[in-house]
């Protein structure tokens, strides 16, 4: 329980990143694969009641690979078109979102602060000091729940613990919000076993 603040705010974010058919399978291995971000979503929580008090999105250009692939175009639903109209560079949506978390923690399910870092990398640019505060919950989750972690997908965690599915799946935001409804559970699952807190 430790993981996570007693009181005031802190941050579940979520992102999406450029793919090819196979990619993930590959560990982006393939010619010019690279995790590019794309899109940033993420939701502020009351640490008291878990409640979502505020929330933030935004979509990135991605500059080595600019045009995406047909694959994460269906899976995510962004297109081209919404990522040239409407698609930030990665300096500027990176202080957006820095903006966001202030000096809250943040929490992500699974690998998305290792591509976060990956992506300062790839823009030649230095790692915002907030990345340091960022933690994975996926071993937590895996202990409450009692999953493999590797099952354990943001997308497929409400489903998982039985709760209703009603995020946007491949979302930033939506998945943001999974994976805030699934604390909520693990919360509500850990107070009611005998003997914890």
């Amino acid at each position: 329980m430790n993981l996570f603040p007693s009181a005031g705010t802190f941050v579940v974010f979520d992102m999406e990143w450029t793919s090819w058919e196979g990619a993930m399978e590959r560990n982006w291995s393939g010619l010019n694969e690279h995790r590019e971000l794309i899109q940033i979503g993420a939701v502020r929580i009351d640490a008291n009641s878990l409640r979502e008090i505020d929330s933030f999105s935004c979509l990135l250009k991605p500059v080595k690979n600019p045009i995406l692939s047909d694959y994460i175009s269906r899976l995510t639903g962004i297109s081209n078109e919404e990522v040239r109209s409407k698609g930030l560079d990665f300096a500027s949506g990176l202080d957006l979102f820095a903006r966001f978390v202030g000096s809250d923690m943040s929490f992500c399910n699974g690998g998305d602060g290792e591509v976060l870092k990956e992506n300062f990398l790839l823009n030649n640019l230095l790692p915002m000091p907030f990345i340091e505060s960022c933690r994975s919950i996926r071993p937590w989750l895996s202990s409450v729940i009692g999953l493999a972690p590797g099952s354990l997908m943001s997308c497929k965690l409400p489903s998982l613990l039985g709760l209703p599915d009603t995020f946007d799946a491949h979302d930033a935001l939506g998945d943001a919000r999974a994976i805030a409804s699934a604390m909520r559970e693990c919360f509500r699952m850990l107070k009611a076993r005998p003997g914890t807190a």
